[in-house]
């Protein structure tokens, strides 16, 4: 048991050997804000914003300098969600109560979510193909279909919309390999974890639409 806790330290560590303190400093807070942010949503809070907005300015800037397009695109544009999705959560009804209620997707919300799926496939892949060393390879193709999932998913769940949590376990799901791929460690643990709060998150909010 302890080889194998030695060997999994070893695999985890040995791959920061060479990067700069700052850089493993910058991606272990995005992880740290990535999770409680999670967390925030699970219970609905309004400060799944706060921690969100920290967590994607890092990994735009974390991707950037991995040449993944997608990803620093698709954490530019949670940011700008996450403000939208601020300004809605934040709202109050005459009761003093969340205006916005947590709901089912309805079939027109389905076709905008597959309209946003579908534009940012083409967008991003067109990012990709102005790169002049662009190679179609396990990470661009995994950075190009998660991207427009978790687009989706943003979209759903600025609004509350109960199935934005199926989109994330889909996405953090195929998205493990390519983390892994480009030796982001800490990113991948922190993906794994995500992966299994969203899923407990989904069955928290599906009791509280039945309940109420």
């Amino acid at each position: 048991m302890d080889f194998l806790m030695d060997s999994w330290f070893t695999v985890l560590f040995s791959q920061y050997a060479n990067t700069p303190t700052h850089l493993i400093v910058i991606e272990l807070i995005a992880v740290f804000c990535g999770v409680l942010s999670v967390i925030f949503a699970k219970k609905q809070n309004i400060l799944v914003f706060a921690y969100g907005i920290v967590s994607t300015i890092l990994y735009v800037y974390m991707f950037y300098l991995h040449n993944l397009w997608g990803n620093m695109l698709i954490n530019a544009y949670y940011t700008i969600m996450s403000i939208y999705g601020w300004v809605l959560w934040a709202q109050k009804n005459v009761d003093s109560e969340p205006a916005l209620q947590v709901t089912r997707a309805t079939k027109k919300q389905w076709l905008v979510a597959g309209i946003i799926f579908i534009l940012a496939i083409i967008f991003v892949t067109l990012i990709y193909s102005y790169q002049s060393d662009f190679e179609f390879n396990l990470a661009s193709g995994l950075d190009i279909l998660t991207t427009s999932i978790c687009c989706s998913a943003m979209w759903f769940m600025a609004k509350k919309i109960i199935e934005h949590w199926l989109l994330w376990i889909l996405a953090d799901t195929l998205i493990l390999p390519m983390f892994f791929y480009e030796k982001m460690y800490f990113t991948t643990l922190q993906f794994v974890i995500l992966t299994f709060i969203a899923y407990k998150a989904y069955i928290e909010w599906k009791k509280y639409l039945t309940k109420n």
